[in-house]
């Protein structure tokens, strides 16, 4: 996989600006893996693993300085994000969910997020998406 340069480079730069970070689960489909183990060259606070791993990796970039933490995952993958950020002390972190399956634009955010993050979030989940839909055009 060669993920389109310049969306990954946008994809990194509003991660960078806004401090977000991306937390996500290792059944995605290879041109999302792709995407994010590109962008993850440029920005560390990326991580794809199992859904045990992903809330200790979401609280390793809070201590790092990330406000937002997003989740591509399933439901309960995020609510175990929130629970363990909760319980370490990072009930400030913002988290926001987009699910796999259906690969949302617009993230579903926790009640704890600023209404004014939905664009960003938006934003990175759009960019994601046509990051990913380059890729795979590319392979045509």
């Amino acid at each position: 996989m060669f993920p389109n340069e310049l969306k990954v480079g946008e994809l990194v730069n509003v991660l960078k600006e806004k401090k977000i970070g991306v937390v996500a689960h290792f059944y995605m489909d290879p041109e999302v893996q792709g995407v994010l183990t590109a962008a993850q060259k440029q920005w560390p606070h990326i991580h794809i693993s199992d859904s045990l791993v992903m809330a200790d990796s979401a609280v390793k970039m809070a201590k790092a300085g990330c406000k937002f933490i997003t989740v591509l995952g399933v439901d309960f993958m995020s609510e175990n994000v929130r629970a363990i950020l909760d319980q370490a002390g990072f009930n400030e972190v913002c988290l926001s969910h987009t699910c796999l399956f259906s690969f949302q634009a617009e993230p579903s955010l926790s009640k704890k997020c600023d209404w004014y993050m939905r664009p960003v979030l938006k934003t990175c989940a759009n960019i994601l998406y046509e990051a990913c839909h380059t890729c795979c055009s590319t392979l045509d």
